[in-house]
Order: C-alpha cells, then sequence, then structure tokens
C-alpha cells in the first residue's frame, strides 16, 4: 500500500531518532531539531508518492489540460477564479517542466504545512502523532484539489504568524491563500477566534456565526440575487450534495463523521480543563484555549455545512484542522490526569502504561482512519495507484 509509506517511513526516522544515544541525553532544542528532520524526510516520501502518479487522484485530468492550455499560449489563461494559482501556473507551464515537475512544486508546499503547523503545537506535543494527523487530514488535498492544497500551505504560515502576533504578516498571507482557494476566507474565523480569545461573549456569538451555511441555505433566493459575484456562485454551486461524487454513501459517511466530531469535541474539552487547571495562564494554556475554541467552532460549521453544502463542508473544515492536531498530539501525555487524581499515588504507578497504552491507541486510531478514508471511502479516487513509472 503506497500510501502507507510515509506513515512507516515516520515510524522508523522516529525509531532511529528515539533510539540513539545522544538523544537521551541532548537538550531539548536538539531532541525538537533531530524530530523535526524525520518529520521533514517523512514528508518528502509523500511529496514524491503525490509528484510522480499518473491518471491517480481526482481532478488529475481538469488540472493536466489546463497546465498544458496555459503552457500553448502567451497569456494568462484565468480559467479558474482564483488568479494567483492561474499566474503561478502561467509561469510553472512557460519554464518547460511537464505536468509531474508541476505537481512536485505544488506538492512540496506540503512540507510547510508539517514545518509552521508543528511550530504552534503544545511543548508536550508528540511530533510523530502529529505528522501523522497532518499526513491524514492534507493528504487528499495533495492528490487533487490543487488549489487548495496552496491555499492550506499559506494559511498554516499565516496561523504560525497569528498566534506569534504577527497580524501583518498573517493578512497577507491570508491573501495569498485566498488568491489560490477560494476557500481560505475561512481564515477570517480564525483570526477573530484569536483576537477574541479571553472574551467569552465575542466567542459566543462567533459560535452562532459558525452557523452560516445554515443560514445561507435558509436565505438562498435571497442569495442568487448576487450569483453574478464570484464568491456566491461558487458557493451556490455547493448547494446541497451538487459537486460531490454521486458514488459515495454520504448518508453513512455524515453518520459516522458526525459521531466521531461531537465524541472528540467531548474528549478535547476534557483535555482542555486539564491543562487550564495545570498551567493557568501560560503561552501553552492559551494556545489550548484558542485551539478548543476553534475546535467548538469547526465542529458547528462542519455539522450545520454537512447538511446545507457539502462540498463546502470538507473544503472548509481543513482550516479548522490544526485544532485535531493540537490535541492528539497531548493526549498521551494528559489522559492518565483524566483518569487519575494527579496527585494520588496511584497516579504516579500507573501514568507510564496508561501513557504507552493512550499512545497506541490514539496512533491505531488515526492510521485505521486513515486506512478507511483511502481504502474504502474514498477508493474511487486512489486507485489504482499508476505512477509515470508504471
Amino acid at each position: 500500500m503506497i500510501y502507507f509509506i510515509p506513515i512507516v517511513a515516520s515510524f522508523l526516522a522516529f525509531l532511529i531518532v528515539r533510539s540513539s544515544f545522544t538523544y537521551a541525553f541532548s537538550d531539548r532544542s536538539l531532541k525538537n531539531y533531530s524530530e523535526l528532520v524525520a518529520v521533514l524526510v517523512s514528508g518528502f516520501i509523500f511529496v514524491l508518492i503525490s509528484s510522480l502518479r499518473w491518471g491517480t487522484g481526482f481532478d488529475w485530468y481538469p488540472y493536466f489540460n489546463y497546465f498544458y492550455k496555459s503552457s500553448g499560449t502567451s497569456e494568462v489563461v484565468f480559467e479558474f477564479p482564483e488568479p494567483l494559482f492561474c499566474v503561478f501556473t502561467y509561469i510553472i507551464s512557460h519554464l518547460n517542466l511537464n505536468y509531474n515537475v508541476y505537481l512536485f512544486i505544488v506538492n512540496s508546499s506540503s512540507l510547510l504545512v508539517f514545518l509552521f503547523y508543528e511550530k504552534v503545537l503544545h511543548k508536550d506535543s508528540d511530533r510523530l502523532i502529529a505528522f501523522i494527523t497532518i499526513y491524514g487530514y492534507i493528504m487528499p488535498f495533495y492528490f487533487g484539489a490543487l488549489r487548495q492544497s496552496l491555499a492550506i500551505a499559506m494559511s498554516s504560515i499565516a496561523l504560525n504568524n497569528l498566534i506569534n502576533g504577527k497580524k501583518k504578516i498573517f493578512w497577507l498571507f491570508c491573501i495569498f491563500a485566498v488568491l489560490f482557494h477560494l476557500s481560505a476566507i475561512m481564515l477570517i474565523f480564525l483570526y477573530f477566534l484569536y483576537a477574541y480569545i479571553n472574551e467569552r461573549k465575542q466567542t459566543i456569538i462567533l459560535y452562532v456565526l459558525a452557523f452560516f451555511p445554515v443560514y445561507l441555505y435558509l436565505g438562498i433566493g435571497l442569495l442568487s440575487l448576487f450569483k453574478n459575484f464570484v464568491v456566491v456562485s461558487r458557493l451556490l454551486s455547493y448547494q446541497g450534495l451538487r459537486a460531490v461524487s454521486e458514488d459515495l454513501n454520504y448518508a453513512l459517511r455524515n453518520s459516522l463523521l458526525l459521531v466521531e466530531r461531537i465524541a472528540l469535541a467531548i474528549l478535547f474539552f476534557a483535555i482542555y480543563r486539564i491543562i487550564k487547571k495545570t498551567n493557568q495562564q501560560d503561552e501553552d494554556s492559551l494556545k489550548a484555549k484558542y485551539f478548543i475554541n476553534t475546535y467548538i467552532f469547526g465542529t458547528i460549521f462542519y455539522i450545520s455545512a454537512m447538511f446545507t453544502f457539502r462540498n463546502l463542508a470538507g473544503r472548509g473544515i481543513i482550516y479548522f484542522r490544526i485544532a485535531d492536531i493540537f490535541f492528539f498530539s497531548i493526549l498521551p501525555k494528559y489522559f492518565p490526569s483524566l483518569v487519575y487524581n494527579k496527585d494520588s499515588y496511584l497516579y504516579i504507578l500507573r501514568y507510564q502504561p496508561t501513557f504507552l497504552i493512550t499512545y497506541m491507541i490514539v496512533l491505531a486510531y488515526l492510521i485505521a482512519r486513515f486506512a478507511i478514508i483511502t481504502i474504502i471511502a474514498n477508493a474511487v479516487f486512489y486507485f489504482p495507484y499508476r505512477s509515470i513509472f508504471y
């Protein structure tokens, strides 16, 4: 199974790094650097797999045709509503490069996602779990949604700068992201969730706004009056089950995703409460607060869009997945505190085995989820895998 090679590679890379003699006695910065190298090596393998494919992945042929259409003209072909993507494709296509090199350049942006999402995680986050979580969530986009994959890369840089207090750079990369794919408009909500992180009233208002797919669906007639606007026309094209494959059983998958989302929201909120109690108002506690707000907002949006604008649900939720990555990566560390009183002797006695069991369960869940998505739920998009070599 070629899609599991990056996961296997990450296991081997982290095994080598963490079993080395120097790793056990090195300082935190050196450990972080070593693990970051392991992440980037594993990520590069994914870049190769996603770039050397031929005729595999949804939207393969539309982008293939568009690339060579751009290469055959002296003017930029604005076939898509995102001008930066059109200009980007035009430039690459006129460098006498073939389509697979173009894919390699686009898919290399996934390394930015691995790199910058890593930078905003908790100090106790596990990088192996973070890598597998990121890979599981972004892999589908780099196998077809080329415009949005570039937007996701820009959004990861934007989010990193937002959390580091560099608002101007955040907005700059937000603009880049939107010019690659309109769905990146969702980053506006991430900004206000951060801006009002300590304002309960404003946060509740944002939660109410997260139901906007329902509001738009109920006012679809009024919305149609503005169909000449690019954003509105694109939104109308996503109404109901439009722009999704009719071969996929959305009734079943929506039910499963609904249960998963709510169950994880409860679990992650419990973990957030532990972090808040433990760390009070330090940087990591504020991050946890931001990401639980992000997860709740994303959950409301996802569920409301799931039954009104299904394609929008899938495309929009990716910008909130950083919250999933944050909490999955710290789950083994903080779950023992959820089970045992931290001040008790039992906690000290059972922390390590509980940590290891939780660690294995999280990895098993993430890998099983990825397997279900690629092998069962969306197999039509990924199989058979064909490359330029066979």
